[in-house]
């Protein structure tokens, strides 16, 4: 499994056949939340959850100082794309999990070293963004392509 990511306008250094100049991505994480408050009926059970900012963890490479520049400056990217993906059968590589974000901004940059023996730093990004949309799409075992399911979600409007 791999995972990818593509920051509109940033080129990273992937060299994976359909991920091309993409961002090679360690780990990749988005939650979210809802008040509870220890509270019981419709109060509790009425309210919609807030998705919180997607943290990526993203091995340095050619994108790194773009993406700071970006965070310094507040750039707004149109789109950022995040692909997980697996291999089936003979089919190879494939995308499995299709997350598409818009409007994004970076809110946390950090880079850091996580062992002095690794060849590489990472870097851990938080993004922001107005509209979500996550598609998983579903392979038999020789590769053969399934059905799609489908969310998105558009934050300021709170509605799907």
């Amino acid at each position: 499994m791999a995972w990818y990511a593509k920051f509109d306008g940033v080129d990273g250094s992937s060299k994976q056949k359909d991920h091309d100049k993409w961002i090679n991505v360690a780990s990749c994480n988005m939650g979210g939340h809802k008040a509870g408050g220890g509270g019981t009926g419709v109060g509790r059970i009425g309210g919609k959850m807030h998705l919180e900012d997607i943290s990526l963890g993203i091995v340095s490479d050619k994108s790194t100082p773009k993406l700071l520049e970006a965070a310094v400056k507040g750039k707004v990217f149109k789109t950022v794309e995040i692909h997980g993906t697996a291999t089936y059968g003979d089919a190879g590589e494939q995308v499995y999990l299709a997350i598409k974000l818009e409007n994004v901004q970076i809110t946390s940059y950090q880079l850091g070293v996580l062992d002095n023996n690794a060849a590489t730093d990472d870097m851990s990004l938080s993004l922001n963004f107005e509209k979500y949309k996550t598609t998983f799409t579903e392979y038999g075992k020789d590769g053969s392509k399934g059905g799609n399911v489908e969310f998105e979600w558009k934050v300021e409007e709170g509605e799907s």
